[in-house]
């Protein structure tokens, strides 16, 4: 089970609040929000941690977040003169650097890796990575607009035509993933996620795939049961795959023609399944962390709301674990103030009381699940 946070930004009247597209590994997201700016609503980069606003960037230039590392740099694009041109901006620490001069006037950055290292792209169909530390162009990639890198120096993006391929930076080489229809994701070990068509419909099927190998192949995951086709739009270290899909007959998914999903251990779940909060229903996921958190995006009471998920655990108390007793120790749990677990290398939040609630009846608060 997971507990739900809503993702929320400062003006009330707009008509989405927020929307995080890329998350961190301690809880840390980005994306856009909504000032009021001269009486109108403004959009403009934000920062969230476990789902609280931290930071947004101020107006007049409307801003996006579309990347963030695990460093807090965030990345994303600027536009001015009534969106007439769009640039590329790292911000670091709050200041922000426009890219504009080196990669373009109308570019934008999409994600960076923990190492600093910034990939994007623009109009002209070129993709561009920029270090962050070094503060230069790295070098461009003319066959490329690169969307997503992961901390082993891969870029996934798309040529000119729509079609997928992998840039390696150690390499200087670009390999098309012909097998694949789409690529959003990548982990650390060069596993992409997205699309491929496959017969006998040949609508678009969720799926991973290797890039790594000579001549990679996909690999499709089942759709949730009743759902048509879908994609698959982030994946983590942990092997985890998030994505939406699409239900033609929508008294599969409770009257709602899309669904969020998770591929996980073999087995796919629409996330609306594993929450507990009333009025919610979940539709499009953006990334997963390697705690196993998600952000995307759904609906509260009919208003579309940007959502942050973390995965919540308890065991009865014969089954508790020593590694795990040390962990919530240290994590906080013994003095009742909630805290995190680690196990398989997964941060994992619990309750200020945890586990231990199993072993009282008398307790009238409830374990999460």
């Amino acid at each position: 089970m997971y507990s739900l946070l809503p993702i929320l930004g400062p003006d009330s009247d707009a008509p989405v609040s927020a929307e995080a597209y890329s998350l961190g590994n301690d809880g840390q997201a980005a994306g856009t929000t909504f000032v009021n700016y001269e009486g109108q609503s403004w959009p403009v980069g934000a920062q969230w941690l476990n789902g609280s606003l931290t930071s947004t960037l101020p107006p007049p230039n409307h801003t996006t977040f579309w990347g963030i590392n695990d460093g807090l740099v965030a990345v994303g694009s600027m536009t001015t003169n009534n969106y007439t041109t769009e640039s590329a901006i790292v911000v670091d620490t709050g200041n922000v650097t426009d890219l504009s001069a080196l990669v373009g006037p109308n570019s934008w950055a999409a994600d960076v890796n923990d190492q600093g290292l910034v990939c994007g792209g623009g109009t002209n169909g070129e993709g561009f990575l920029y270090s962050v530390p070094a503060n230069r162009l790295v070098t461009t990639v003319s066959t490329l607009n690169l969307a997503v890198i992961n901390n082993s120096g891969e870029a996934v993006g798309f040529s000119g035509s729509g079609k997928p391929g992998v840039h390696n930076v150690a390499s200087g080489t670009t390999k098309m993933l012909d097998a694949m229809e789409s690529a959003y994701g990548i982990n650390d070990a060069g596993v992409a996620c997205g699309a491929a068509g496959t017969p006998p419909t040949y609508k678009a099927v969720p799926g991973t795939c290797d890039t790594r190998q000579a001549t990679p192949v996909f690999q499709p995951i089942p759709l949730p049961a009743g759902a048509t086709e879908g994609t698959a739009t982030a994946i983590n270290n942990s092997g985890d795959v998030v994505g939406s899909c699409v239900f033609d007959v929508p008294s599969f998914n409770n009257g709602f023609h899309f669904g969020a999903f998770l591929y996980q251990n073999g087995t796919t779940t629409l996330l609306d399944t594993l929450i507990s909060d009333p009025g919610w229903h979940l539709e499009d996921v953006f990334d997963i962390n390697a705690s196993g958190q998600i952000i995307g995006m759904g609906t509260l009471n009919g208003t579309l709301t940007a959502f942050m998920l973390s995965p919540t655990i308890s065991w009865p108390w014969w089954r508790f674990p020593l590694p795990v007793l040390v962990g919530s120790l240290l994590g906080g749990v013994a003095d009742d103030a909630g805290g995190w677990i680690v196990i398989g290398g997964r941060r994992i939040p619990i309750d200020p009381w945890g586990p231990w609630l199993h072993y009282s009846r008398k307790s009238a608060m409830r374990s999460l699940r």
